[in-house]
């Protein structure tokens, strides 16, 4: 098969399912478009796609990789969240196709402008943050755009909710999720400016993946 990415990063037990076989996930295990990956408790994946996609499945979740064409200003890339927790990082066809750059939840369709997002789905609502760049979060009759910092939920079946400033539980939640360590007290401040030092490196440690 033509492979299109890879598995960068594995952390407890995770599967992978492609053409109807379940196949163990191991830290460099090339990956085909249609391949569905399925984390355990305490487990996360990641993986760097050919265009420098990075995505992080986090603990209990799953995601399909349904499309992905490398071909300049015609690729696409499409993935699907079905359940817990993600963090995208878009690569290359991000930038040079963004209205082709598609990325699902069970009810939602994000369009994306050179973004980090991250989110959480489960069957009563979900949750998606732009940590850098600008994103539309379209569900349920109703469309939402926010730039960084900010998030929305959507409490099915209703539509997205206004977006709201991320404030450090947020922040921890999918850090929690994500596996992934925080150094901050966990109050509810909003990121700006003049936020503390450590809660500004811990964010930036975020959008980074590190």
């Amino acid at each position: 098969f033509s492979s299109i990415g890879k598995v960068v990063q594995l952390k407890g037990n995770a599967n992978l399912l492609r053409n109807n076989k379940l196949i163990p996930i191991y830290k460099g295990i090339p990956l085909s478009k249609g391949d569905a990956i399925h984390t355990y408790k305490r487990a996360k994946v990641v993986i760097s796609l050919n265009d420098n996609t990075n995505i992080t499945i986090g603990v209990s979740s799953k995601v399909n990789l349904d499309e992905f064409i490398e071909d300049g200003n015609n690729s696409t890339l499409s993935m699907r969240f079905t359940k817990g927790f993600f963090r995208t990082i878009t690569g290359k066809i991000g930038k040079l196709a963004p209205k082709k750059f598609h990325i699902k939840t069970k009810t939602a369709t994000m369009g994306i402008r050179g973004t980090t997002i991250v989110g959480h789905v489960s069957d009563e609502k979900e949750i998606i943050a732009c940590l850098d760049g600008a994103i539309s979060v379209a569900a349920n009759d109703g469309e939402v755009l926010f730039a960084k910092q900010n998030y929305t939920q959507i409490l099915h079946p209703n539509p997205p909710t206004q977006p709201k400033k991320t404030c450090a539980k947020e922040i921890k939640f999918f850090y929690h999720g994500l596996l992934e360590k925080i150094d901050f007290d966990g109050k509810e401040e909003r990121f700006r400016p003049e936020d503390s030092a450590r809660i500004i490196e811990a964010v930036n440690v975020f959008r980074s993946g590190a």
